[in-house]
């Protein structure tokens, strides 16, 4: 018999439960695979847009103290003709690096190579922020490697550093 004939042959509460089975399974179905799905990206989405706010909240927020900053203390770009080495080994000194010079190497008259070994991570940043902030000099090249497995926060490094 082919599916018609038995649909027609089927007593009228056959086909009401027939009917209501029906509905139920696509009810579930669509439930699972549609709905459910869309509910959790939608959630998902939420939570993102709130990280992303928040973050724009801290961005802002930042951006308002640098600004405050700057107003309360400029910073003024020292124009200095000493030579790179000299202003390189003063802001080693300043930040506790000089003992892990091992060579500063000019290039030129705008360009120096400073390798450093076993040097604090933090103080080598901070040392390269006053160079750039203080005596207009910006890191060309980098190469930062760890000194040692077990010591965190140490590291070997050899910068080239231009003035401009």
């Amino acid at each position: 018999m082919t599916m018609i004939k038995r649909l027609e042959s089927l007593q009228q509460r056959e086909l009401i439960l027939l009917t209501i089975g029906t509905v139920t399974l696509l009810s579930f179905l669509i439930y699972l695979f549609i709905w459910k799905p869309l509910a959790i990206e939608t959630v998902s989405a939420e939570t993102r847009i709130k990280q992303l706010e928040w973050s724009l909240v801290e961005i802002k927020y930042l951006q308002n103290i640098k600004q405050n900053d700057n107003q309360k203390n400029p910073q003024e770009v020292i124009e200095s003709n000493e030579p790179l080495v000299v202003i390189i080994d003063s802001a080693l000194r300043k930040y506790s690096l000089y003992e892990n010079l091992q060579r500063s190497q000019p290039i030129g008259d705008n360009s120096i190579r400073v390798e450093l070994n076993k040097a604090k991570f933090n103080d080598l940043i901070a040392c390269l922020g006053e160079l750039k902030n203080s005596f207009n000099m910006n890191v060309d090249t980098v190469n930062i490697s760890l000194a040692q497995a077990n010591q965190a926060g140490i590291v070997n490094a050899s910068i080239t550093i231009l003035r401009n």
